[in-house]
C-alpha cells in the first residue's frame, strides 16, 4: 500500500517538474520573440534616422 502510495506520488511530483520546465521553456521563447522584435525595430529606427 504505501509503495503503491509512493509511486504516484513520484509520478504526481515528476509531472509538476515537467509542467515547470515547460513553462520555463515557454518564458525563454517569449522573451526571444520579444527580443528580435526589439532588434528589428531598432533597425528600422537606425534606417529611418539616416535617411
Amino acid at each position: 500500500m504505501a509503495k503503491k502510495r509512493r509511486k504516484t506520488w513520484e509520478k504526481e511530483w515528476i509531472s509538476k517538474k515537467r509542467v515547470k520546465r515547460n513553462r520555463l521553456k515557454h518564458q525563454k521563447k517569449r522573451s526571444w520573440k520579444k527580443r528580435i522584435r526589439k532588434k528589428r525595430n531598432k533597425k528600422i529606427f537606425v534606417v529611418s534616422g539616416d535617411i
